[in-house]
């Protein structure tokens, strides 16, 4: 992941917060940087859809033109 990929939340984190419903399954953005602290990374995205979640773990993001390769 790096700046400028489109991404989306991942499926795994939207059913460990049990959001199926919403605008939030459904949101893509932009990466607009990445903060680095070791153990994890924080991703600055800037979504098209959300006005909120601007800070995400990258952890919980995957890139948007591969969401149909998630494991069910």
């Amino acid at each position: 992941m790096k700046p400028g990929d489109r991404v989306c939340f991942a499926r795994h984190f939207l059913r460990n917060t049990m959001q199926y419903t919403g605008d939030v399954p459904f949101a893509v953005g932009t990466v607009e940087e990445i903060d680095d602290y070791g153990d994890y990374s924080i991703v600055q995205v800037k979504w098209d859809n959300l006005s909120g979640h601007k800070s995400v773990n990258m952890n919980n993001l995957i890139l948007a033109d591969r969401k149909h390769l998630e494991k069910v």
